[in-house]
């Protein structure tokens, strides 16, 4: 584990909640300080109520006789060893739910920190990134990072007591003391090598844990094609080899920490038979010192083992934790800055497009060439070309989703990049590729506007022509449309999708290629809809089709990246 990237962790950490955390670590330092009072000092508690003779010889007596504790009764010297083991269960319960609190406040930070900072991104970002990595991170390796700030606690609370009962061995027997400290220490020191090989287990970890997660995603998307193609066998060995891979990982990290255990538990052995030796063959320590010195160290052992543990656990987390940061880092890089809005618009009056040019980056030639045309509100705008020649990333600029690389949009004669978020306000799109949730009609068209009421939901039904299938089934609009909407036919999830779009009451309306994947028959129910909206609304229509787009007023043809402009 580097000291920079613990450090970078700790940090993060206590950023997070500077208040929780320093609370927790006051009420660690009192759960060490009571767990170790309330095990060591039953003794010589015990010894001033005379059932046996201890000469004094304790330095916890002496510490209690200056506080004036010369004889107590059996009945008080149990009531006081009741109280110190209830502090000290309050305590732990206490620091116990406060960590816990911490644990899951820290997964919501960073889940909900990491998804602000990729929704805040430009959309070139996203078309770098597979999202199935994404998920990777938000669903695993921060659950992952959540488990290791157990361990940090579970770290700190074990260092504490360690120091406590260090303290307090200190007093009745410094020569043993700084025997079993010396042989703890060295042990620890030794067996340290192990916590490198678990930081190199983690990172493995989340290196095929994100292929594993990338593999099965890609075969739940593509499963209609897998099963058409008879290719289950195959994807099954290729989805088992990752999980193998992630299975012996996680295997060997587990044998790293039972060896780490089983090690300690036989130079345990080897202690306590020397302790006892040592105390009694040469140190010549009476029955309650020697007692003392025996429960001591069995309650430091197995910390010391703790600690160790914790901090394997502790390098298997700090791989997940940099995959985080590392995600984090490059959404930062590539963040969308979005101007100050000088103006904000209400009412869409015209769109002009000024010598746009668009290049991708990495690409060498540019997709879009020195394009300009306009059109105003209530226009229906057709656009037409073959497959590469530009179509879709001329609705993305139009959208906002892409910056111009060379000119202009302007959006009542306003650069559309200091207006963006009102833009958005009104504009409605329909993609080729539809995305319906697996939840009723009703979620699925509330989506964009959640405050619909129900009749202009019917009202918009008509308009798309789903009216009266919608009205026939028997949940009516708590009907569940499935996974992408695979309870409806390709037609009627592209009209679900159009009316989404519309309850938005947007003034202007892109469709992306909408009606390329419908027959004739779909096909004219979205044209008759599109009709219907004529004049009411301005149309940007991307079609394959010549007889989606009769009724525009202009039509754009793209081709290689240029455009010829037809009026109607």
């Amino acid at each position: 584990m580097t000291q920079g990237n613990t450090l970078s962790f700790l940090t993060r950490l206590y950023r997070f909640n500077p208040p929780q955390i320093i609370l927790s670590f006051i009420l660690t330092i009192l759960l060490s300080f009571f767990e170790g009072i309330s095990i060591v000092a039953i003794l010589p508690i015990l010894g001033l109520t005379g059932l046996y003779s201890n000469g004094n010889s304790s330095s916890l007596i002496k510490i209690l006789n200056n506080l004036g504790a010369h004889h107590l009764t059996l009945g008080l010297a149990l009531i006081i060893f009741i109280l110190l083991i209830t502090v000290s269960a309050i305590l732990q319960r206490q620091q116990s739910l406060l960590t816990a609190n911490i644990q899951q406040k820290f997964n919501t930070h960073l889940t909900t920190n990491l998804y602000r900072i990729l929704a805040s991104t430009s959309w070139n970002y996203w078309l770098g990134k597979t999202k199935s990595d994404i998920n990777h991170v938000i669903s695993n390796e921060i659950s992952r990072v959540t488990i290791g700030c157990y361990f940090l606690f579970q770290l700190l609370s074990a260092s504490f007591i360690i120091l406590i009962y260090l303290v307090l061995s200190i007093c009745i027997a410094p020569f043993l003391t700084l025997l079993i400290f010396l042989g703890g220490g060295a042990l620890f020191i030794i067996l340290s090598s192990l916590v490198k090989k678990s930081r190199y287990a983690g990172a493995a970890i989340s290196e095929y844990s994100r292929n594993l997660f990338f593999g099965i995603s890609e075969h739940l998307n593509g499963m209609k094609e897998v099963k058409a193609y008879g290719l289950e066998d195959f994807h099954l060995k290729q989805l088992t080899k990752l999980r193998n891979e992630v299975e012996n990982n996680y295997l060997k990290f587990n044998q790293t920490q039972t060896k780490l255990d089983m090690i300690y538990k036989i130079v345990a052995a080897l202690f306590i038979s020397m302790v006892f030796y040592v105390a009694i063959e040469f140190l010549h320590l009476g029955i309650e010192s020697l007692l003392l010195i025996i429960i001591v160290f069995a309650r430091i052992w197995p910390r010391i083992s703790s600690l160790q543990n914790s901090l394997h656990s502790i390098a298997v987390a700090l791989p997940a934790f940099n995959t985080i940061q590392k995600l984090e880092q490059d959404a930062l890089n590539d963040q969308q800055i979005i101007q100050q809005e000088d103006r904000r618009i209400k009412q869409l009056e015209s769109i002009t497009v000024q010598e746009l040019s668009f290049c991708f980056p990495n690409q060498s030639q540019a997709t879009l060439h020195d394009i300009s045309f306009s059109f105003k509100r209530g226009e229906f705008i057709a656009c037409i070309g073959h497959s590469g020649s530009g179509k879709s990333t001329l609705s993305d600029l139009l959208l906002g989703l892409l910056t111009p690389t060379k000119g202009c949009i302007l959006v009542n004669q306003i650069p559309l990049t200091t207006i963006r978020e009102s833009w958005q306000q009104l504009i409605s799109y329909v993609p080729q590729d539809i995305f319906l949730f697996n939840a009723s009609i009703h979620e699925n068209l509330c989506w964009s506007a959640p405050l619909l009421g129900e009749d202009e939901i019917w009202e918009t039904l008509k308009i798309v022509q789903l009216y009266d299938l919608v009205t026939q089934l028997p949940n009516q609009l708590n009907t569940l449309v499935g996974d992408r909407g695979v309870n409806l036919s390709g037609g009627e999830r592209q009209r679900l999708v159009l009316a989404r779009a519309l309850l938005r009451k947007p003034q202007l309306l892109i469709l992306d290629e909408a009606t390329s994947a419908l027959d004739e028959h779909n096909e004219r129910l979205i044209q008759y809809a599109l009709e219907q909206l004529k004049g009411k609304l301005t149309l940007f229509i991307i079609a394959h089709r010549l007889s989606t787009i009769a009724q525009a007023d202009k039509i754009i043809t793209l081709k290689e990246g240029r455009a010829e402009i037809t009026i109607s």
